[in-house]
C-alpha cells in the first residue's frame, strides 16, 4: 500500500469518527436549532470557533446542507466573525470532500450521482481540465446548489485541485457573506437588511443559473 493511500484511509476514518462523535455524543444529535447549536458551542468555550469549523466541514462532507449553519452563524457570531468561520469551514469541507471523492473513485461516485444533474459534470472531463476555475466559479455562485454534490462530482473529474480550490474560494464568498448577513439581520430584527439580503441571494441565484445553463449546454454540445 502506498503511503498516500494510507493517509487517505486514515482521513476517511477520522471523518467518520468525528461524525459519530458529533451526532451521538453531543446535544446536536437531538436537533440543529439555533438554541441547541449556541449551547453546544458555548460548552466548548474558547474552542467553540474550532468546533464550529470542524462541524461545518463534516456536515458538508456528509451530504447535509451547509445552510443549516451559515445562517445560524450570523445569528450567533455576528456578520464578520460568522462569515469568517463559515468560509474556513466551507473550504475545509470542500477540500476533504474533493479528496474523499478521488479516494472512492469515479465509478463509485458516478453511481452515487446517477440520474442527477451532477453526473453531467463528470462527463465533461477535458473541459474541466482546461477551464476548471471558470466552471467551479459558476457552480459555486449558485446559492441553492448542493455544495457537497459539486465537491464529489468535481473530485472525480480531471480538474486540477488548484483550479477547484480557487474557484471554490472566490465562488462561495458572495453566498456565505449574504447568508451570514441574513443571520445577523435576523438577530437584530433589521427588516431592511433582511429584505436586501433576500433580494441579493435571489439575484446571485438567477444570474448564476443563467450562465451555468448557457455554458454547460455549449460544452455538452461540443463534447
Amino acid at each position: 500500500m502506498k503511503l498516500i493511500d494510507f493517509f487517505k484511509i486514515i482521513g476517511v476514518f477520522l471523518l467518520v469518527a468525528a461524525a459519530v462523535y458529533l451526532f451521538f455524543f453531543t446535544n446536536l444529535k437531538n436537533d440543529l436549532s439555533v438554541d441547541t447549536l449556541r449551547s453546544t458551542l458555548d460548552s466548548y468555550g474558547y474552542w467553540s470557533p474550532l468546533f464550529f469549523i470542524i462541524f461545518f466541514a463534516i456536515l458538508t462532507t456528509l451530504f447535509i446542507p451547509a445552510t443549516l449553519l451559515t445562517i445560524p452563524s450570523g445569528i450567533i457570531y455576528g456578520l464578520w466573525w460568522g462569515f469568517t468561520l463559515n468560509f474556513i469551514g466551507a473550504m475545509l469541507g470542500a477540500t476533504v470532500s474533493f479528496f474523499v471523492a478521488r479516494f472512492l473513485g469515479k465509478e463509485f461516485i458516478s453511481k452515487l450521482l446517477k440520474k442527477t444533474y451532477f453526473n453531467k459534470i463528470i462527463k465533461i472531463d477535458y473541459e474541466l481540465e482546461k477551464h476548471g476555475f471558470h466552471h467551479t466559479l459558476v457552480l459555486r455562485l449558485l446559492p441553492f446548489l448542493p455544495f457537497v454534490l459539486v465537491d464529489y462530482a468535481l473530485g472525480v473529474s480531471r480538474i486540477k485541485f488548484k483550479d477547484y480550490f480557487l474557484g471554490t474560494a472566490v465562488g462561495v464568498l458572495p453566498t456565505i457573506f449574504l447568508f451570514a448577513y441574513f443571520g445577523a439581520s435576523l438577530a437584530s430584527l433589521n427588516w431592511i437588511s433582511i429584505s436586501i439580503s433576500i433580494i441579493l441571494v435571489a439575484l446571485i441565484y438567477f444570474v448564476g443559473r443563467y450562465f451555468k445553463n448557457k455554458r454547460l449546454k455549449k460544452v455538452l454540445e461540443e463534447s
